[in-house]
């Protein structure tokens, strides 16, 4: 019995630890929406270069 209990708050903890590392690598990567429009801006010319050539 003691052993399942165990397990299941590790479990639980596992969840709750990704559910928090989740939220926030969520909330960090919207705070520079710039920087990333700005490369994806770049990875579209690039594209479009690769494109453009014979």
């Amino acid at each position: 019995m003691n052993i399942d209990v165990e397990t299941i708050f590790q479990i639980l903890n596992t969840v709750i630890l990704i559910c928090i590392l989740y939220f926030l690598f969520t909330f960090v990567f919207k705070i520079p929406k710039k920087i990333y429009s700005y490369l994806n801006d770049l990875d579209q010319r690039e594209s479009y270069r690769k494109y453009k050539r014979p």
